[in-house]
């Protein structure tokens, strides 16, 4: 499957993929590299430090960048 990015850089998940990983509106994502990839990762409500520690082993670069997104995240919604 292909999308177009806009030109706000914005792109369109397809159904299917959004349907496979229960992708709701307001879900919260966060992306990493892999390489040359980029790597979209759904953020659940009810996900332990154990869950986050496993994401931060696959890319992220510390507990600290972490909290950092996450405290701009909370700066946005207000």
């Amino acid at each position: 499957m292909t999308t177009t990015i806009t030109q706000k850089g914005q792109i369109t998940i397809p159904i299917e993929f959004r349907k496979q990983l229960n992708l709701e509106k307001g879900t919260l994502c966060t992306f990493m590299m892999r390489g040359n990839e980029l790597v979209l990762i759904p953020l659940k409500k009810n996900m332990k430090i154990q869950d986050y520690q496993k994401l931060f082993r696959q890319g992220l670069s510390s507990s600290e960048e972490f909290m950092a997104r996450k405290r701009e995240e909370k700066m946005l919604e207000l």
